[in-house]
């Protein structure tokens, strides 16, 4: 007890002599930090800092140590400075240099992982046996695995999807029938928002412009015909056209009412200068994929014109007139001097109109030109992948030798599949199979083909290294990680990938990657939440505990805020709703992503303990908290739970 007293003093006096202050026992340095034993004689030992030797706090410890525990000459108290370095431990044992050598080896060694349990004969084994980047120059000497270069190069090439780092989604198929990653209810009112009337008026015109065609017409006329005496024995014949009975041909034309052009005018060929009263469609509307916009949609006979001699003869009854007649229809406005001119202009006046609304709107502008740009974007994507991605089924008539082979393993998919079989090709070492074989095609001058035989070396080397029993971490996971998985599926898009656009889905909120909290928010219901808003619309925390649950657990409440109802429905009127400061966020870490955070062991989870190591258990894809943006509502709320209790048991007592 004595020297354990003694040792407290000696350690108070060593802090004051190294800065720590404070009195025996208290001071900087305890006892043990000062590394100091005593043995059966007494006598101390001090590992202190090596350039502590020379030092007054140094000299204040032997001094402090000598008067506390008299000794002989023989017994004084020894300082020794604690080797440092690689083989440090080997000091005395072995030469220096190889005691230097030994110890950086085994660091070096200690980085393998299960290197301690390794029995060193298989370990032997293995070393000796593995293949190196020999002979492949242009592989070899990197400080990365893979050349970044020629890694983005390929993937420009073969990640042609819109999911996570270019992988494929059913939308890059199926999109167009589902309408997901497609914005239209976003976009169409974007437009409408936007538009003006010069502007519908420059896009119209523009239209016309580029529609431009003659409308052409041949109509069955109703005559009223007469043969006239010519005094010499026959008739002269004569026919007045008195109505239209049909029409034997027509086409509407194009481009007609530009810049507000009147309606053509309309005449019957024949002589008799009868005309046509026309209509035409200056409604720019679409039905079922199509529009007669600017063209001539009907006729009606208007001046009929004089009487019109068709021939002559010996009958004093006259034979029937032309059955049908062209009609000369007026072109639509010229295109002076030419049209590219022409539209040019239109251009060029829309570019103006459109500069003036970008001024006025700016939000709005920027907003429609990238929900536009990633419809563009994303229908190239769907085009591509269901040409390339997908393998054309022959025709059943078509017979087996004709049919076109190429399709059947088509590009990029040939490419993910050998990728994917080059770990089996590599250990199919055998004379004349697949790795002999593929080193004798590839193209060693080139990088693509040393990456080839390069690959089938790595394959082969973690073959062996599992063999004795090391694990390895090169192996390139498929999958996205937890927190990019919680983040696609809570907030609809991830490392470059496009989002959905969910007509019928209101989110709880969104989920923030950098605390690992799923935010609630008053969403619209008709708006995907794809990212966090820039002006945070007064998150809570789902999950929140109420007031007893948070008294059991010590967890009580942040800067006086109070501690929300126990109602944690999803979605609902009754959701616990707490206004969190931006300086100091409710459970600012421990989210639903289960991120460590400053309330340390709160409920972050529906249904999980404070503390419990499970609150991961379902994962991402499954947990209904995420999946709100995408799917719709399959939980009830806590209110309607009870709801549809109350009324089971109503039913019950009414039976």
């Amino acid at each position: 007890m004595t020297i354990i007293q003694n040792f407290g003093d000696v350690a108070g006096l060593a802090g004051d002599a190294y800065g720590g202050g404070g009195g025996g026992g208290g001071g900087g340095l305890s006892s043990s930090s000062l590394g100091v034993q005593v043995n059966s004689n007494q006598v101390g030992t001090v590992l202190a800092p090596s350039a502590s030797t020379t030092s007054t706090g140094a000299s204040s410890v032997v001094n402090a140590l000598n008067s506390q525990f008299p000794t002989t000459a023989a017994e004084q108290v020894n300082l020794q400075i604690l080797p440092e370095g690689f083989g440090s431990y080997l000091e005395n044992i072995l030469p220096s240099d190889i005691a230097a050598a030994a110890g950086a080896f085994s660091a070096t060694m200690q980085q393998i992982k299960n290197v301690r349990k390794l029995e060193i004969e298989k370990f032997a084994q293995v070393v000796a046996s593995l293949e190196t980047t020999a002979g492949l120059n242009l592989v070899n000497g990197t400080n990365v695995p893979t050349d970044t270069t020629e890694a983005k190069a390929a993937l420009a090439l073969i990640a042609l999807g819109s999911g996570p780092y270019g992988t494929y989604t059913y939308s890059d198929f199926f999109g167009c029938m589902s309408g997901l990653p497609y914005p239209w209810k976003d976009i169409q009112p974007a437009i409408i928002g936007l538009q003006t009337t010069a502007l519908s008026t420059i896009y119209q015109n523009l239209y016309l412009a580029l529609t431009w065609e003659q409308a052409t017409a041949t109509v069955t006329p109703g005559y009223s015909t007469s043969a006239i005496p010519d005094g010499f024995g026959n008739y002269n014949y004569f026919y007045t056209i008195q109505s239209i009975q049909g029409i034997a041909s027509f086409n509407g034309g194009g481009g007609y009412g530009r810049d507000g052009a009147a309606t053509p005018t309309a005449t019957i060929d024949g002589g008799s200068g009868a005309t046509l009263i026309l209509t035409i469609d200056t409604k720019p509307v679409v039905n079922n994929g199509s529009t007669t916009f600017g063209k001539v949609l009907s006729g009606l006979l208007g001046d009929p014109g004089i009487s019109v001699s068709y021939g002559s003869g010996a009958s004093a009854t006259p034979p029937p007139p032309p059955a049908t007649l062209n009609v000369t229809i007026q072109a639509p406005p010229a295109l002076t001097p030419d049209l590219d001119t022409v539209v040019q202009a239109y251009i060029d006046a829309a570019n103006a109109q459109i500069a003036i609304i970008e001024t006025t709107h700016p939000g709005q502008s920027m907003e429609l030109n990238d929900m536009w740009d990633n419809l563009g974007t994303q229908l190239t994507i769907e085009q591509k992948a269901r040409n390339l991605g997908l393998t054309k089924i022959p025709p059943p008539n078509v017979p087996p030798a004709e049919v076109d082979r190429e399709d059947l393993f088509q590009y990029p998919i040939m490419i993910y599949s050998f990728t994917d079989s080059v770990p089996v090709y590599s250990k199919q070492t055998q004379p004349n199979m697949a790795a002999q074989t593929l080193e004798a095609i590839s193209d060693l001058t080139k990088v693509a083909g040393e990456s080839i035989v390069g690959m089938m070396r790595s394959e082969r080397n973690q073959a062996r290294l599992i063999e004795a029993g090391i694990l390895l971490d090169d192996n390139i996971p498929d999958s996205l990680s937890a927190a990019e998985a919680t983040e696609l599926t809570a907030n609809g898009t991830v490392a470059n990938s496009a989002p959905a656009f969910p007509f019928n889905v209101a989110p709880a909120g969104y989920y923030e990657p950098a605390t690992e909290n799923f935010l609630v928010t008053v969403a619209d219901p008709n708006t995907a939440v794809t990212n966090p808003p820039a002006t945070k619309i007064e998150p809570q925390i789902l999950g929140a505990p109420n007031s007893s649950v948070a008294a059991v657990l010590g967890i009580g409440t942040i800067d006086g805020l109070p501690v929300p109802s126990p109602d944690i429905g999803i979605g609902t009127e009754g959701i616990s709703q707490v206004s969190i400061p931006d300086a100091t966020p409710f459970f600012a870490g421990p989210g639903a992503g289960g991120g460590e955070g400053s309330q340390g062991g709160g409920p972050i989870v529906p249904g999980s303990l404070a503390g419990s190591p499970y609150t991961q258990l379902i994962p991402p894809a499954l947990n209904p908290i995420y999946t709100s943006g995408s799917l719709l509502p399959a939980s009830l709320s806590v209110a309607q739970a009870i709801e549809q209790v109350i009324t089971c048991n109503c039913d019950c007592w009414v039976q």
